[in-house]
């Protein structure tokens, strides 16, 4: 797990806050909400995963959901 200070941003916006975890190859398998105070949505994941997307970053199975356990499906997101 990846884990940065919030007050590393001085102020500056975040795209979105939470968990990842990662496959054996590096490969994203699961992204939440669940940070805590920044409380991001599911359009802020939504926004993350698009980014992300154009990379190629995510393994085959991967689940993205917020806190509230609403789950996007990945293959209808477009990448920003």
């Amino acid at each position: 797990m990846f884990v940065v200070d919030p007050t590393t941003k001085k102020g500056k916006s975040v795209l979105c806050a939470g968990h990842l975890t990662l496959s054996k190859k590096g490969r994203i398998k699961s992204m939440d909400t669940d940070s805590g105070h920044y409380q991001p949505n599911l359009r802020n994941l939504q926004a993350v995963i698009a980014y992300f997307k154009k990379y190629g970053v995510f393994a085959k199975s991967f689940t993205g959901c917020d806190v509230n356990g609403q789950c996007l499906n990945i293959n209808a997101i477009q990448t920003l």
